[in-house]
């Protein structure tokens, strides 16, 4: 499956992460049944929320983890009366959470729900229907015939197996994320590592006593094993591809476009396409503010900067680029020469207009300024 999470994107932070963030809350609650109480675990909770929170958006997973916690433990609150198990986990989760506020991340109630898979059209969801990471674990199973899908319906098989044990064990924080986890999973697959995580170390945690778990281990072992080194061993290429020039700066962004800029002391607002704006927001920001890049910030104005390319008229019955253009108090355009194999048609519109001007021109980019600026 890490065929479609390549291990240089972040996501795969949230995978790991989590699973560390479970551990410790396991080895937190074995100890307070053990009448032990280890302070260090909170600090690391506080840590690794506050590290996961800064790589990576999925920390809310984490969060939503955290809450979990606490909903489950004041289940187990309510039988038992432990106040002080019940309060140590307060502490534990606020310490997560307080770690998550030291970021300058801010989400907003539509991208939290995006990122569960409950808003499609919500931050980067907008993709949900065209993009694979937001395929069932069934549509690709059966529409796409990809049959590595058979792995994780195994794993959400066989967790099912050790459910009556943890529940007598009062495991009920560990049985809600096992069915949390799997229902988002399965509608969309860009959840299965963090479902086949849990699950590993939910089999590992509650089917240890079963009689005949010793038989599958090995055999489990050796397939998790082989997978994983099937399913990484494209890794090696990325790394070989790295010390080459297909990686290299200059030959996939506008380098010399961006100088430029910085040559001409340019601040303000910045028409540019999707692919280089997070190129642009890093070189130029915040000086200088990109039209558009891969956060999706605004729905709304994505889809405008996006049908820019076409020729269809706006509101004003002008072509709809220089209405975008307007409404935005655009002075300036960073656009791509090339659209492929073909010439930039949008180029091309800003070449041929008046009230533009071509100042820059190089073999991947050309910037246009506004013959008459708009303050």
């Amino acid at each position: 499956y890490l065929d479609n999470y390549a291990l240089e994107r972040p996501q795969v932070f949230s995978f790991l992460i989590l699973g560390i963030l479970l551990i410790l809350y396991r080895g937190e609650r074995q100890d307070l049944s053990g009448g032990r109480r280890h302070p260090g675990r909170i600090v690391a909770c506080f840590i690794l929320m506050t590290a996961w929170s800064n790589l990576h958006p999925g920390f809310v997973l984490g969060q939503a983890v955290l809450a979990t916690i606490v909903f489950a433990e004041g289940i187990i609150f309510l039988q038992s009366r432990q106040k002080d198990r019940f309060w140590r986990f307060i502490l534990f989760a606020a310490a997560g959470l307080l770690g998550t506020q030291l970021t300058p991340i801010r989400l907003g109630v539509n991208e939290y729900l995006s990122l569960v898979g409950l808003r499609e059209k919500s931050s980067g969801a907008i993709y949900s229907l065209h993009n694979y990471e937001y395929y069932s674990v069934f549509k690709w199973l059966f529409e796409h015939h990809q049959y590595v899908m058979l792995i994780p319906i195994a794993i959400s098989i066989l967790a099912l197996i050790p459910v009556k044990q943890a529940y007598t064990k009062k495991s009920y924080a560990e049985l809600i994320l096992l069915a949390v986890f799997w229902i988002f999973a399965y509608r969309h697959i860009r959840y299965l590592p963090v479902a086949m995580t849990f699950s590993l170390l939910f089999i590992a945690w509650n089917l240890t006593q079963v009689t005949w778990s010793k038989y599958l281990a090995i055999p489990l072992m050796i397939a998790l094993c082989t997978t994983l080194w099937l399913r990484t061993s494209n890794e090696l290429i990325y790394l070989k591809i790295g010390r080459t020039v297909q990686l290299n700066e200059s030959f996939s962004y506008p380098t010399e476009a961006v100088e430029f800029l910085k040559k001409r002391n340019y601040q303000g607002r910045l028409f540019n396409t999707y692919n280089w704006g997070s190129y642009l927001i890093w070189r130029l920001g915040p000086e200088v503010q990109v039209a558009t890049d891969s956060r999706v910030i605004n729905e709304e104005s994505y889809l405008e900067m996006k049908e820019c390319v076409t020729l269809q008229p706006g509101p004003s019955g002008r072509p709809l680029w220089k209405d975008v253009m307007d409404k935005y108090r655009i002075n300036a355009a960073l656009i791509p020469v090339m659209n492929g194999p073909r010439p930039s048609q949008l180029a091309g519109f800003f070449a041929a207009d008046r009230d533009w001007v071509m100042v820059h021109r190089d073999r991947l980019a050309a910037v246009f300024f506004r013959r008459q600026p708009i303050p």
